[in-house]
């Protein structure tokens, strides 16, 4: 595997995918070279590299897998990020995703606004894909600029529009912040672990997100002018939804009660002992490690069922639970026991 000068190409990875889908991905040695399983029938090749571009589709016949394949340099995205003043920003962030696609590009500015970003498309169509997706010839990019105390800056490029001379970004002031309250079905503030996230309507890729405080108020900054889609979170449950702009003052109301005033789980294994230092993310515990008894608690629980990951003091033993609290009996206290291997 050749770069875009015609030297070997000593990183990256490729994926071979046989036409009946079955796919295998293998890395580059430091000469370029791979080496792979021989699909029965014609494969695919499909370039996995953060500079380097492919440039076609590269199929390959059965018994035809001696070959070169050259790729291409992928087109660079320069950037100084300014502000209002002419002031270069450090540590600002930037987001880059080439349509189609979900993956994104992430750089950020050094002490001069400075960022450098290459932007390699999505491999080819090719005969071993069960459908194409429909792309732009040209190919679409989007690009948003962040950074804490300026608006975010969006734009959307091709490729052909990059290279060159590093191109200025300007963030201007931002819009005064969004504030409200996440409230409960009874009028209640919903307080810990409660997040509200905004998606930006009017930017692709902008998000915020602002910590509920105890009396159920949030405050959201550095958001442009436009239209935002607020969603309330606490434990991996939407509680509310809501849209708005900067400046406004909104009541995010639920029709959800955290009505479980306390959740005791008891971690044990087959026969009967404690699981002592277990690590649970997901639901009210995030985080949490089961104590000597192999409890842990959490507090202020809505009705759910959660999906827990588990993992062992170091890290063993991985796994997935579900905790089914949808229908409890009563709002007080809860117990529950959870039978896991954890030795």
């Amino acid at each position: 595997m050749l770069d875009g000068d015609g030297a070997p190409l000593g990183t990256g990875a490729l994926d071979i995918v046989c036409v009946d889908g079955e796919t295998s991905r293998v890395s580059l040695d430091e000469d370029g070279r791979f080496l792979g399983p021989e699909c029965s029938a014609s494969a695919c090749l499909r370039l996995l590299h953060p500079r380097v571009a492919q440039p076609q589709a590269w199929e390959v016949e059965a018994g035809g897998w001696t070959g070169q394949w050259r790729g291409a340099w992928a087109p660079r995205l320069d950037a100084r990020v300014l502000d209002e003043h002419g002031v270069p920003i450090a540590a600002a962030q930037a987001l880059v995703r080439v349509e189609p696609g979900d993956g994104l590009l992430r750089a950020g500015t050094d002490a001069d606004g400075h960022f450098s970003l290459a932007v390699a498309a999505p491999s080819p169509c090719d005969r071993c894909m069960a459908t194409c997706p429909e792309r732009d010839p040209e190919g679409v990019m989007h690009l948003l600029v962040q950074s804490p105390g300026h608006a975010p800056f969006s734009q959307e490029l091709r490729p052909s529009e990059l290279g060159g001379e590093a191109r200025e970004i300007v963030l201007g002031p931002p819009a005064d912040p969004l504030r409200g309250r996440v409230v409960d079905a009874d009028g209640r503030a919903f307080a810990a672990r409660t997040r509200v996230l905004a998606l930006g309507v009017d930017r692709a890729l902008e998000t915020h997100a602002a910590r509920v405080e105890e009396d159920g108020s949030f405050s959201m900054s550095s958001l442009g002018e436009g239209l935002y889609e607020l969603r309330a979170v606490r434990d991996g449950i939407e509680l509310a939804t809501a849209r708005g702009r900067g400046g406004e003052e909104l009541v995010l109301s639920s029709e959800r009660v955290a009505s479980i005033e306390r959740v005791e789980l008891e971690i044990l294994d087959p026969e009967g002992s404690p699981c002592v230092g277990v690590r649970i993310d997901g639901g009210p515990f995030a985080g949490a490690r089961s104590d000597a008894r192999g409890r842990v608690v959490g507090l202020g629980v809505v009705p759910e069922t959660y999906t827990l990951r588990l993992s062992g003091q170091e890290g063993q033993g991985g796994g997935a639970v579900e905790l089914d609290l949808s229908d409890p009996e009563g709002s007080g206290a809860v117990k529950a026991d959870l039978e896991w291997r954890c030795r």
